[in-house]
């Protein structure tokens, strides 16, 4: 399959889109230092079931690009979120089920991206406290600092081996006021890529969810 690419508002994204357009949506977001193919296991999973997947290279990374170069090459939580809606806007998806996994690690590498170091530093200087956030997105910045309650149907996976989250999601019970259950698995932090059949089932739970 040959990689796509579409123009947001503020990207130039490139991704795969597996299965029948007509198929019920999919949006998987890979995390650092990944990429798409994070999902190569996961993704034939979902298509025998009737999914239509799209899995894009997220800001920074391989060939997605910023339109403009005046934009913040920003990794906070506001940015990518806007960037999941507005590739949705852009495919004409109104509703979608969304996996991820990660934004987190310990080692950067080098991808063939110019703005890839930049993202990932500003992602965690921002996290930190030690960097200001894009203006332009400041409104959607306080709204989810305020943490506001999960509504939408939401499965949390856990590697009881991931070094990099001891105990995982355990203690977010309180964040979702939506349908919501929390698995785990005995792998470590790459979960679509060490236990793909558990991450698969997890959407078409959701998926079932939704439409039942």
């Amino acid at each position: 399959m040959s990689l796509k690419t579409i123009k947001t508002r503020t990207l130039e994204v490139g991704y795969y889109d597996h299965g029948p357009s007509s198929g019920w949506p999919v949006l998987l977001y890979h995390g650092f230092p990944y990429d798409i193919h994070a999902y190569d296991e996961v993704v034939p999973k979902l298509i025998s079931s009737g999914a239509r997947v799209v899995v894009p290279y997220v800001r920074g990374y391989g060939p997605t690009r910023f339109l403009s170069d005046s934009t913040m090459r920003s990794g906070q939580q506001a940015a990518l979120g806007s960037d999941v809606i507005e590739l949705m806007d852009a495919l004409n998806i109104d509703k979608a089920v969304l996996g991820g996994f990660d934004w987190g690690g310990i080692t950067a590498k080098a991808f063939d991206n110019p703005d890839f170091v930049n993202v990932v530093i500003h992602a965690y200087r921002f996290c930190f406290g030690n960097a200001k956030g894009d203006p332009a997105l400041q409104k959607l910045e306080d709204a989810l600092v305020a943490q506001p309650k999960i509504s939408v149907p939401t499965i949390t996976l856990d590697g009881r081996q991931d070094p990099l989250k001891p105990g995982g999601t355990a203690a977010h019970v309180e964040h979702f006021s939506g349908r919501y259950e929390r698995r785990e698995a005995d792998v470590g932090h790459a979960f679509p890529m060490e236990a793909p059949d558990e991450f698969a089932d997890a959407i078409l739970t959701i998926h079932r969810w939704g439409s039942g």
